[in-house]
């Protein structure tokens, strides 16, 4: 098992965050020895897999943003300008762009982990969403929504309505929040409204186009509710106790209650982060709850989540002991514990 020693991680931390603390809205500069440990025996050192998450700091709350930046172990912070408070960021080509509260959107070279734009954005925008087969970015809050063409970043166009969680699929972008009561799909080339379905208080979803499903994870009843987004009706809820639990008053006393969902590579699988402590696993075929992948931590309250490209791995943050690990689901063992890293929603992609 790989551990990072926390003293060399939150040195780090703390260097950045003073650089982000003077105002500065240029990223700081990457590490010239990245965070690394030696080369683990697992397929996160594959040459082409790539782990990116955006954070807040402190983790929750009002601060400023940290972007995450893993490859062969080695990890990159790239700080963010004040009260940035990053989230949820999406990847295209060798941008990422990451959304910030106050009103910009940072675009950091994933390659050089520099920043190299700051756009102008709605204020409140927390999510970034990508359709590379339309070449369109979308940037949303939670009553907002923006469409810009990609790569010039010209902007599309601006509806009122927005959310905490964002989908595409069929040229439609499916939007919810645990506030909402209902999903609302949108055009996703003009932003007119096509239809709200009555499915509401999503913490996220995830779009399986193996089987041209979109799942729906609920924040409060543990609801997981599958849509066709052909018809765009319901094709079942399956409920979990341990996918609900959170209340807006006091989110790290749940005991339970999906976070981050993810698809796996070949969409025969859908896994989600609950603050139970377990990675769900749920079959797409047959729409069901198939088995609970403890994370071997203790006391652990699972967030952010994503699947390697492998399909072998997940990678989830235990927010409640502010740290990322990196867990086997064949075995469940832990293969890597990197302490003082997280984020609410990381994604990985294949890249040379």
């Amino acid at each position: 098992m790989i551990k990072i020693s926390r003293g060399a991680v939150w040195g780090t931390l703390l260097a950045s965050a003073l650089l982000a603390g003077c105002g500065t809205t240029q990223a700081a500069a990457p590490m010239s020895k990245p965070v690394t440990t030696a080369a683990p025996a697992h397929p996160t050192t594959g040459s082409g897999s790539w782990l990116v998450g955006a954070a807040a700091s402190p983790p929750s709350g009002a601060g400023n943003g940290f972007l995450w930046i893993e490859h062969q172990n080695h990890w990159h912070l790239v700080s963010l300008g004040q009260g940035a408070n990053a989230f949820q960021a999406a990847v295209w080509g060798s941008w990422v762009f990451v959304p910030t509260l106050t009103g910009t959107t940072d675009v950091v070279d994933w390659t050089t982990q520099k920043l190299v734009n700051t756009l102008a954005t709605p204020v409140g925008s927390r999510v970034a969403l990508v359709d590379a087969a339309t070449h369109r970015l979308y940037l949303i809050g939670p009553n907002t929504t923006a469409a810009y063409a990609l790569p010039g970043l010209k902007p599309l166009w601006q509806k009122p309505v927005g959310g905490n969680t964002a989908v595409i699929a069929d040229n439609r972008l499916y939007l919810n929040a645990p506030t909402a009561s209902v999903t609302t799909i949108l055009n996703a080339e003009t932003g007119a409204l096509e239809l709200n379905v009555p499915v509401g208080h999503i913490e996220d979803m995830v779009f399986d186009p193996a089987y041209h499903t979109l799942w729906m994870a609920n924040w409060y009843n543990g609801d997981m509710t599958v849509l066709n987004v052909t018809t765009n009706r319901v094709v079942t809820t399956l409920h979990e106790a341990e996918g609900g639990g959170f209340s807006m008053t006091d989110k790290m006393g749940a005991m339970s209650g999906y976070m981050q969902i993810a698809a796996g590579p070949n969409g025969q699988h859908v896994y989600a982060a609950s603050f139970s402590g377990n990675i769900m696993e749920f079959n797409a075929n047959t729409n069901q709850f198939v088995r609970d992948v403890p994370a071997p931590v203790p006391m652990a309250k699972l967030s952010g989540l994503a699947i390697d490209p492998t399909g072998q791995i997940a990678y989830t943050t235990v927010e409640s002991q502010n740290e990322t690990i990196a867990v086997s689901l064949k075995s469940g063992a832990l293969l890597a514990l990197w302490p003082h890293i997280q984020s609410n929603r990381w994604l990985t992609f294949s890249a040379p």
